[in-house]
């Protein structure tokens, strides 16, 4: 069975609560909540990221740098595809940056980079999950 309507919206909430979990706060239950527990976060920025160990280092790192760089994370023109279990999602994204530890008139934003995710996503007593999160980047400044 391909997956529902349903199923697709549930999984961009799931994305979009990552995206602001990294960007603005969560606390780790929140984090850890967002993906199974054999997860497997790939970037050629971040490196590799897996299981809760992992994912507690990624989420250590994005928070070294709160009060001093604002992350703003842009994911458009989802793909959705699989079944009613697991599911595939591909998506454009853009992160842009602040430097918010400079006074107000000095701060840019600016394009950090732009690139493609490509996740497994597994549905888990009816939740989705993330299972794996695969980063590529077309531009890196």
């Amino acid at each position: 069975m391909p997956v529902s309507v349903e199923d697709k919206l549930a999984i961009h909430e799931l994305m979009a609560k990552y995206i602001w979990a990294v960007d603005v706060d969560c606390t780790e239950k929140q984090f850890f909540e967002l993906f199974t527990s054999d997860a497997v976060m790939s970037s050629p920025v971040t490196g590799e990221s897996v299981g809760e160990t992992g994912l507690r280092n990624f989420r250590n790192a994005f928070l070294e740098r709160r009060g001093k760089l604002q992350l703003r994370h842009f994911i458009t023109n989802h793909v959705v595809d699989g079944n009613r279990d697991v599911a595939t999602l591909r998506a454009y994204f853009m992160i842009l940056q602040t430097r918010i530890d400079l006074p107000v008139p000095e701060r840019k934003t600016e394009i950090r980079f732009c690139g493609t995710y490509d996740c497994e996503l597994r549905k888990q007593s009816g939740t989705w999950k993330i299972h794996r999160r695969h980063v590529e980047i077309d531009t890196h400044s």
